[in-house]
């Protein structure tokens, strides 16, 4: 469920300046838990997840790749090309 649909001038939108901010697990097709971060949304169709100032492991960092997740730090710039 998401916790807030809001404007944000340096996130991307949804065609209308809003976003979907979500904070809860994202979960694989077959129900699994990949990763539990701090908020996560889409932009077409990609998933950009936010784990806050504690990234996540070696291996759920792996997991989220092979899924197709990006992952975001803050602080840092992104790039939205990628």
């Amino acid at each position: 469920m998401p916790i807030a649909t809001m404007p944000f001038s340096w996130a991307p939108h949804n065609g209308e300046g809003f976003i979907t901010i979500v904070q809860e697990p994202i979960l694989a097709s077959d129900g699994e838990i990949l990763a539990e971060p701090v908020f996560w949304f889409k932009e077409n169709n990609q998933v950009i997840a936010c784990f806050g100032n504690e990234q996540p492991g070696a291996h759920i960092r792996f997991k989220l790749e092979d899924a197709g997740i990006e992952i975001i730090i803050p602080g840092e710039e992104w790039d939205r090309s990628s």
